[in-house]
């Protein structure tokens, strides 16, 4: 293949996913804006009302949910150093963290253990596969490392 058969080729693929992530972001907008039209209810959450016409659109489309996520990649890199963005507020806070850390810790070791086990139970009495229940196990921390998680124990990142 020549040399401008390959940039057509890579041309073509980096806006399909900057496509995808412009849509992406636009239903993500959208259900932000149904949250705020009522009142913040958790029952509107924008992630559920912005995937609920994005998987129509791929279905309906039949595109390959592997197309979509091309684009998702960079978002997701994203995430990693928005995950570090957050321990910046926690810096700031550190007195008041240290002040309550017994309850904390306490809360987080319990909390977690709870998450992590009714995920594994509900998707083993829902029949899900080993990988699938490897890629729940994790679901409850923040999404870079539930990804490295999930990949280090045998599921889906």
């Amino acid at each position: 293949m020549s040399d401008v058969g390959i940039q057509l080729i890579y041309w073509d693929r980096v806006l399909e996913a900057g496509f995808w992530i412009l849509v992406t972001l636009f239903f993500y907008h959208l259900a932000r804006r149904i949250q705020q039209a009522l009142d913040g209810s958790p029952l509107a959450n924008p992630v559920l009302l912005a995937s609920a016409p994005i998987i129509g659109l791929l279905w309906g489309a039949d595109i390959w949910v592997g197309d979509y996520q091309q684009g998702g990649q960079a978002l997701i890199w994203l995430l990693g150093p928005a995950t570090v963005g957050l321990a910046v507020p926690l810096y700031r806070n550190f007195s008041r963290v240290r002040a309550a850390l017994i309850p904390m810790a306490i809360s987080l070791v319990v909390g977690s253990a709870v998450a992590v086990l009714s995920a594994v139970l509900i998707g083993d009495a829902m029949g899900a596969s080993v990988e699938t229940i490897r890629s729940l196990a994790p679901k409850s921390v923040t999404t870079p490392i539930a990804m490295g998680i999930a990949d280090a124990i045998g599921g889906y990142p």
